[in-house]
């Protein structure tokens, strides 16, 4: 009984990470915080496909963050990294973390989605 409360947290916090990351009011990368120019809504994501019921990764949130701070799109094959459509962001508010994608009988798409206001 005691080893399997043991093993508990380790099976819950490997599935929890869009479960636990559902909304932040606010996000800084810098030491000193000052948002001065907003340049809209920003998305991020990270996606793994799956062939036959064969999962080819896991998405992360952590990469979802990374690529919505560097304003990169994600490429629609796996393993082509997308292109950066402008500079890095400092501050990051109202920040929704969600799943997306798609499952056909052959194939399948799972993604985490990180949406925000994006300021430099």
């Amino acid at each position: 009984m005691k080893s399997s409360l043991l093993v508990l947290p380790f099976l819950l916090g490997a599935c929890a990470s869009t479960q636990v990351a559902k909304q932040f009011r606010y996000i800084s990368y810098e030491d000193t915080p000052t948002p001065q120019k907003s340049v809209g809504n920003i998305e991020g994501r990270d996606c793994s496909w799956s062939v036959l019921g064969y999962s080819m990764g896991q998405p992360t949130v952590r990469s979802a963050f990374s690529n919505a701070v560097a304003q990169r799109t994600e490429g629609f094959i796996p393993g082509q990294s997308g292109e950066t459509k402008g500079s890095q962001l400092k501050t990051f508010k109202n920040v929704t973390v969600e799943d997306d994608g798609f499952h056909a009988w052959v194939v399948g798409r799972t993604c985490v989605v990180v949406a925000g206001e994006g300021y430099l």
